[in-house]
């Protein structure tokens, strides 16, 4: 059953502007995360989809980005790039959330990244 939908969506260049410190950077992203977006040709709209994503989750689950903490939401990818959401056992909320599922989809386009999370239980 579906429980909820989040979207959002984010500005490559405001991603790009934010991370020139890498302190937003590490604040953000999990390690995981900066290392895959590294190895992209473009590393911006990389961390901007991922950025779409944690506040997609946010939405989708009612918790806001305050009560989350944006790490404690990992954005991984398989082999052929599909997206999908790690849960931190360190979030408050892990055992509200650890046997849900959530479908990703990231899409880029004219400077801008979309996201959009669906949460079933």
């Amino acid at each position: 059953m579906i429980a909820g939908i989040g979207i959002d969506l984010c500005s490559v260049e405001r991603i790009k502007k934010f991370c020139v410190s890498d302190v937003f950077c590490r604040r953000v992203f999990t390690e995981r995360e900066l290392a895959y977006a590294a190895k992209r040709a473009s590393r911006f709209e990389t961390l901007a989809g991922m950025f779409a994503v944690k506040e997609a989750f946010a939405k989708a689950t009612g918790l806001g980005l305050a009560r989350m903490g944006l790490k404690n939401v990992e954005v991984l990818h398989d082999d052929l790039g599909r997206p999908s959401l790690k849960i931190s056992p360190a979030a408050k909320y892990y055992d509200l959330y650890s046997n849900a599922h959530f479908f990703l989809s990231i899409s880029h386009d004219s400077g801008f990244a979309a996201a959009v999370v669906v949460y079933e239980i």
